[in-house]
């Protein structure tokens, strides 16, 4: 008969482990030997997860001989990437399985650790000089593009009192 194995059966914090190992650049063999699975099971574990695996034999960051140090051109933008434990990891663009699911913006980034908050989808960050390649602080301007949706008075104070609340200490 044999041939036959038992499908290895993964807990939430091995899955997560998985995830965590390969998105810091272990290589899938690592993982294989590590895990007791095999490349099937694991190409499932990362897709599911949202991530691509890499090709066969490719070095991941840092490992890789073009790794120019986490940050990327993006059209006249830079863009620099975040390993999931930073704390604005949230802010990372994801599009389905994109290998850019790992950066953020560089100027949107500049400006989230200078306030210490991730930003909202509804705020922009300006460049104050034009020069979109310039992303220090100084050249860099919060902007609200959020609007309340109703003129009642006190539809307009509530979100004057949510603007406050959620500029304090910015400016």
């Amino acid at each position: 008969m044999g041939g036959h194995t038992t499908k290895r059966i993964f807990t939430d914090a091995e899955l997560l482990a998985i995830v965590e190992e390969y998105s810091a650049g272990a290589t899938t063999t690592m993982i294989i030997e590590k895990y007791g699975t095999h490349q099937r099971a694991l190409t499932k574990i990362l897709v599911n997860a949202g991530i691509t695996p890499r090709p066969r034999g490719s070095k991941p960051g840092p490992l890789h001989p073009s790794w120019t140090g986490g940050r990327v051109a993006h059209g006249k933008y830079w863009k620099v990437s975040l390993h999931p434990d930073h704390p604005m990891f949230i802010m990372a663009q994801s599009k389905n399985g994109s290998r850019y699911r790992y950066y953020v913006l560089e100027h949107r980034l500049v400006m989230a650790n200078h306030i210490g908050r991730p930003l909202l989808a509804s705020e922009d960050v300006h460049h104050k000089n034009g020069d979109t390649s310039d992303n220090r602080i100084e050249n860099l301007e919060l902007w609200a593009a959020d609007h309340p949706k109703g003129q009642r008075i006190e539809d307009l104070v509530e979100y004057a009192r949510m603007i406050l609340d959620r500029y304090e200490g910015v400016v």
